[in-house]
């Protein structure tokens, strides 16, 4: 099963020089357990696409506040949730920060896979263009379009399919999915040596991410068009986070 790990980590947060989680990274990604993942840039370089009555409306900045920002992120492939709390809370960030572990929600359609071709998720990027990560934001305080309704499910696979397939056509996507709900989710920490899991998201918030997509573009702007003709843009904000380096 595919899980995402979101690193959080407050701002003022100082690890120490023993907290390098670089042989984290090579030991999980040997066992084939570690997918894939990124540092990501600060969210001050973030920026945030809606749509709304057909106009593309750009903001800088992150679609949600909050004092513990996203910092990174992995795609970890586990046996089952108790394999993945093992493997997170062995990543030494749990010990100033909490990663929060959230389910790759499958669509169960080969055409919405918004994963690129196999090769894309290793090959580096051509030259000039850069890495960024849209994270599908969902208001939970906001009525959203009802899954569990056929019609709706159907009103939503062709702009999806259609969006994928243009984007692989461009070289554009590296990996996606959507996510389960937060009330899914489950938050690692490490404290004193000891593991402590927390059902639930980080943190209580209106507005959470409900799935994630990396691309790699030419610039900003078409990572803008990219998010801006996303159906999920026009029910909930997308941001877009750049990768380090940038």
């Amino acid at each position: 099963m595919r899980y995402l790990q979101l690193i959080r980590v407050a701002p003022d947060a100082e690890p120490g020089s023993d907290e390098d989680p670089t042989a984290w990274v090579e030991d999980t990604t040997r066992r084939g357990i570690r997918l894939r993942g990124d540092r990501l840039r600060p969210e001050d370089d973030a920026t945030t696409v809606r749509r709304h009555d057909g106009a593309t409306l750009v903001t800088d900045g992150p679609f949600a506040e909050a004092r513990e920002q996203i910092g990174g992120f992995d795609l970890l492939e586990a046996a089952d949730l108790a394999e993945a709390v093992a493997v997170a809370a062995a990543h030494p960030v749990t010990r100033f920060g909490a990663i929060e572990l959230r389910a790759v929600a499958p669509f169960g359609d080969p055409e919405l896979d918004a994963a690129g071709p196999p090769e894309a998720a290793d090959a580096p990027a051509p030259a000039g263009w850069h890495t960024y990560v849209l994270l599908m934001g969902v208001d939970g305080d906001a009525p959203g379009p009802d899954f569990d309704d056929p019609a709706t499910q159907e009103a939503w696979r062709t702009p999806l399919r259609e969006w994928i397939a243009d984007g692989r056509r461009r070289g554009l996507l590296i990996d996606g999915a959507a996510l389960t709900g937060p009330e899914q989710a489950t938050t690692v920490r490490v404290q004193d040596g000891r593991t402590v899991v927390v059902d639930g998201p980080f943190a209580e918030a209106r507005e959470h991410v409900g799935g994630y997509q990396v691309i790699q573009a030419p610039s900003l702007d078409d990572a803008i068009e990219l998010a801006a003709t996303h159906p999920a843009s026009a029910v909930g904000p997308i941001e877009i986070r750049p990768v380090w380096p940038m």
